[in-house]
């Protein structure tokens, strides 16, 4: 049922507003939808809402989306309670604010991103395009062929992904993202935030882009190019005198998301993004991030890569850390499979065993216990 109703969603957002008819929210405003067309549009983003719950596309992290929601207030505390930040469980950088004031941030974004000044400037970003009700004044669409591949692939929800391309984290007109740039910017410099760290998130979009090997993935396509949009907040800087002076908030940050931060990796492993993973382990915040699970995350990305040279890299990192962790399950698993994959079982019943030692039970174990018992 609910897959017709985002079918209909569909053809509603083709249908457009006419923006002159179409105001900003401002403070004091009565939230809701005023004309025929942003009727429309709520309509069909309330169902989205209803669409994600459904599809099991939410997450239950609650104390994340407390924070998040508590960085959102603080953002625009003359709105609270007209916007609500959700998240999306998707592994991929992006973030989209629909225009009923849903805000969705991926887990791929909160994982990627280092601080709790640079998750609030994609908050500010994203708060914007709701204020300013950006998807019923754009009237132009991207619907680029890769584009909606893209997307439908990474909502998982059938017909949804065009709503999340239209209204994701660069889906709106270059205006209209010029626009959430500068005025976003504007709201984390008034709540105190280092605005230095919008340039870093936007350099971190570049890192992940170029990592994939994608020009312009479809939620930049045709609108301003992220260098673009880096200089843009550059130059936003360059007038501030106290840029560096605001809250960061990197340790309360990695509280509260640091728990995401290896599984969407391994996530992101799992999917073929090798090169976005080595990219995001190989940064020069990596090694205060992930600390002592560096050279594991770095080898297991390394694996997959599945070329001698790699695998060289990623048994020599495995090896010392067993060395100094004798009791480090996790990689003394990934060398007896590397083992037997070259075909030298000593080393391989050597390694499978110390596993069987130090883990706990799982799949996993018994997949090594069958192992065992093939090379005996």
């Amino acid at each position: 049922m609910w897959r017709h109703v985002l079918l209909c969603c569909f053809v509603f957002l083709m249908v457009g507003c006419k923006a002159t008819n179409i105001k900003s929210f401002e403070a004091g405003d009565e939230i809701e939808a005023k004309t025929k067309g942003e009727n429309r549009l709520w309509f069909q983003a309330d169902k989205f809402d209803t669409a994600m719950q459904k599809g099991r596309q939410i997450p239950d992290l609650p104390k994340i989306k407390v924070y998040l929601q508590e960085i959102m207030d603080r953002l625009y505390p003359e709105f609270k309670g007209h916007i609500k930040v959700d998240l999306h469980r998707a592994p991929v950088l992006n973030a989209f604010a629909l225009p009923n004031g849903s805000i969705y941030i991926n887990l791929g974004m909160l994982a990627s991103l280092e601080n709790e000044a640079q998750i609030a400037s994609v908050l500010a970003h994203e708060g914007i395009h709701f204020l300013q009700k950006h998807s019923a004044k754009q009237r132009i669409y991207n619907q680029n062929s890769q584009g909606w591949a893209l997307a439908v692939s990474m909502i998982g929800i059938p017909l949804a992904g065009q709503l999340v391309a239209m209204n994701s984290i660069s889906g709106y007109s270059q205006e209209h993202e010029t626009e959430a740039d500068n005025l976003g910017f504007e709201r984390l410099r008034k709540a105190g935030y280092a605005t230095s760290e919008a340039t870093r998130a936007f350099e971190i979009l570049a890192r992940e882009v170029k990592a994939n090997d994608i020009d312009e993935p479809y939620f930049f396509a045709s609108h301003p190019k992220l260098q673009e949009r880096i200089g843009n907040f550059k130059t936003l800087n360059a007038d501030l005198t106290d840029q560096a002076k605001g809250e960061i908030g990197f340790e309360r940050y990695q509280s509260i998301v640091g728990g995401i931060r290896e599984p969407v990796l391994k996530e992101k492993l799992a999917a073929g993004r090798v090169n976005a993973v080595l990219a995001t382990l190989e940064d020069q915040g990596a090694e205060r991030i992930y600390q002592d699970r560096l050279n594991y995350l770095k080898a297991l990305a390394l694996l997959k890569k599945a070329d001698d040279d790699s695998s060289d890299k990623a048994e020599k990192l495995l090896i010392a850390e067993v060395e100094k962790k004798p009791q480090f399950a996790e990689a003394h698993k990934e060398l007896g499979f590397h083992f037997i994959k070259r075909k030298q079982n000593e080393l391989a019943k050597n390694h499978l065993e110390q596993y069987l030692k130090f883990a706990s039970a799982t799949a996993d174990t018994a997949f090594a216990e069958y192992y065992l018992k093939k090379m005996q």
